[in-house]
């Protein structure tokens, strides 16, 4: 997460390992019934999906969190899914 000189939340970058890495992994967790998490500490948040969704659709998601003017509440959020699969 970065911040700026006001210590407003500016980004959140997430890493991720190759595609093909990704295929593997999803699919052993969905063979396992597993979940996969993406968690903010500094809001509280945690979002879970089925790892068997990622296994069959690819890691093509966006999260968009908008916050307050102090950069520290989350007001809203929104959530697209693009045609691509295993974008990184």
């Amino acid at each position: 997460m970065w911040f700026d000189a006001e210590d407003k939340l500016i980004s959140v970058e997430v890493e991720n390992k190759e595609a093909s890495d990704l295929q593997d992994m999803f699919n052993t967790m969905c063979e396992e019934k597993a979940l996969y998490q993406l968690q903010l500490p500094d809001f509280d948040l945690i979002t879970t999906q089925n790892a068997c969704t990622y296994k069959d659709r690819g890691l093509n998601e966006t999260l968009t969190f908008y916050t307050d003017n102090s950069g520290k509440g989350l007001v809203s959020f929104s959530y697209d899914v693009s045609p691509s699969s295993f974008t990184i």
